[in-house]
């Protein structure tokens, strides 16, 4: 027998896209809505939300290849026909300071469809609890995760621990916040800020076990964790710890260090 086998899934392939809008939620970001034509919607728009696009563009001379959360849930993005990713600058990266300084509507990128393990393909319910804990840009695929549970099960609730240096940049907190007019009751969203708070609000630092015990110790059907290694790996231990069950412990590490 062989021990080399080809696998039955075809490779992903780089598709064009274009920008259809650029927008600029908090200083230092940006969000980029790429229209999906209607011959790439079996590719692009049959995705889980979590998930990310990778995008490639050329930079300054040189072609560089990043990857960006998908943070609109999928019926919103079959219903627009677009797909929307946001990116936060990150100082020294290659395409990050493009993306939030130099993109503009019309140009087109080359872009693979959606990937990645950090998914909600399933909603139990009816009335399913969900607790998300996200730090800095780690909010972006729970964006999408958030709208997706909200419009899957009309009774279930969600609980988001949003961990932000202060609230001038705190990227998703607006959207999170509108997301919550939209369905009265039914999302709490917990700032926690770790440098500097609006005035009433108090600093908390880091969370720790003793903060996530205040914060989010919710019994939840399932986990949302995302962001820095540090506050992921902290937070997954802190559950497992109490016997949340691993399988519904989801988690995705966007830094080594944390930038909070």
């Amino acid at each position: 027998m062989s021990l080399l086998t080809s696998s039955s899934a075809p490779h992903p392939r780089w598709h064009r896209l274009t920008v259809r809008a650029v927008s600029h939620p908090v200083p230092g970001s940006a969000e980029i809505t790429l229209d999906v034509p209607d011959g790439l919607a079996a590719d692009f728009l049959r995705y889980d939300a979590g998930q990310y696009l990778t995008l490639r563009a050329v930079v300054d001379g040189q072609r560089v290849a990043q990857s960006y959360s998908i943070t609109v849930p999928p019926h919103e993005a079959r219903a627009a026909g677009a797909l929307t990713v946001a990116a936060s600058e990150v100082p020294g990266g290659r395409m990050s300071p493009w993306l939030v300084h130099g993109v503009a509507t019309g140009e087109s990128l080359e872009v693979l469809p959606p990937m990645g393990d950090f998914r909600c393909d399933r909603v139990d319910g009816p009335g399913g609890r969900h607790v998300a804990v996200a730090g800095g840009s780690g909010i972006t695929p729970v964006l999408a995760v958030v709208g997706h549970v909200l419009h899957a099960d009309p009774d279930a609730h969600v609980r988001v621990v949003l961990s932000h240096r202060g609230p001038d940049t705190a990227l998703g907190l607006e959207a999170l916040r509108r997301r919550g007019e939209e369905h009265p009751g039914r999302l709490e969203v917990v700032p926690v800020w770790s440098r500097a708070a609006p005035q009433g609000e108090r600093v908390m630092g880091r969370l720790d076990a003793a903060a996530l015990a205040d914060l989010a110790a919710d019994d939840a059907d399932d986990w949302w964790l995302c962001g820095p290694d540090g506050l992921v790996r902290g937070t997954r231990d802190w559950l497992l710890t109490r016997g949340a069950d691993a399988d519904h412990v989801h988690t995705e590490v966007f830094f080594s260090d944390e930038p909070m």
